[in-house]
């Protein structure tokens, strides 16, 4: 059996902000702060301060977030033809200078999220890797409030915090159910696209992003 091959498909994520950000932000971080946490340092994490290992359990933190997420979930859906979410483990990582987390992915859901509740500075942006080009992929525009979303195969990572000031993240995976799909793109009536139609929209695509990613890092 000949091993499996690594090729390039067009892979949308999801860029929203959290609408009452500036209103909730000292709130929630008080919360998290006054909630149990745990430290985590290995060979993956340097973490001072996180409840990942709680996230199964109910924390004070959690009914002022969800409260504020469901907006961004109930368009996040309507983005990809579905009607329901659910969001099945969420966590936060607070990174005190110097801490990150190495380059991991998320099992057990579609999608990755994460809201920059407290971001000290761009640079410290969540990173993204093209796994086929080892390339790595910043997505320059995002600033504090802000949630981006990508499925969950992507691999990512929180490159070291150089900032006095702590960079707080709340990490959550979630799932999109319902399809209305067919009801835009039945499949008795579609356009068929073909392979080499593809390809060459992908080239284009691909030459576009690289183009943006050279733009953003001069």
């Amino acid at each position: 059996m000949s091993k499996p091959e690594l090729k390039t498909l067009v892979t949308e994520y999801v860029h929203g902000k959290i609408e009452k950000h500036n209103e909730i932000k000292q709130d929630l971080i008080s919360q998290i702060l006054s909630s149990d946490s745990h430290s985590i340092f290995d060979e993956t994490e340097r973490v001072s301060y996180t409840d990942l290992n709680y996230r199964d359990q109910a924390r004070p933190w959690l009914p002022l977030f969800f409260d504020n997420i469901k907006p961004y979930m109930n368009d996040f859906v309507k983005l990809f033809m579905h009607d329901n979410w659910a969001i099945h483990h969420t966590w936060y990582f607070r990174y005190l200078k110097g801490e990150y987390s190495q380059w991991h992915v998320h099992p057990d859901c579609s999608w990755t999220n994460v809201y920059f509740l407290q971001l000290p500075d761009k640079k410290s942006r969540t990173t993204l890797l093209n796994a086929s080009s080892g390339e790595e992929v910043i997505i320059a525009d995002v600033e504090e409030g802000d949630i981006i979303s990508f499925p969950s195969t992507v691999i990512h990572c929180s490159k070291p915090n150089m900032f006095d000031e702590d960079k707080i993240v709340i990490a959550f995976n979630s799932d999109i159910y319902d399809t209305k799909v067919h009801k835009t793109y039945p499949v008795e009536t579609y356009k068929r696209t073909t392979i080499k139609d593809f390809n060459t929209e992908e080239r284009k695509a691909a030459k576009q992003r690289e183009e943006r990613n050279r733009d953003n890092v001069e």
